[in-house]
């Protein structure tokens, strides 16, 4: 089977209570969009916001949450002449 036809979900998420149904599909969302072997990904927050069908407030939030709780690190980036690149996410 090709592994890029599936995402593989650490079971501790899946079964976390305290995550919202959003915080899950962010995950996703982000997971969708990382390296296998490195665990990170550079997907834009509006293609995050589409994909997880979820506002740019409620991104915000379920990314706080999920960095809180460990499931989630993210990294600012910026080009060389100083302007915002989308941010590197890694899924822990």
């Amino acid at each position: 089977m090709n592994s890029e036809l599936f995402l593989i979900v650490p079971k501790r998420l899946a079964m976390d209570d305290s995550l919202t149904s959003q915080d899950k599909s962010v995950y996703l969302a982000v997971l969708n969009h990382c390296n296998f072997k490195t665990k990170e990904g550079f997907p834009s927050r509006k293609t995050l916001e589409k994909e997880a069908k979820v506002s740019n407030k409620t991104l915000t939030k379920c990314l706080r949450n999920l960095t809180e709780k460990g499931y989630l690190e993210i990294v600012s980036r910026k080009s060389r002449n100083g302007n915002d690149l989308s941010n590197t996410y890694k899924v822990l």
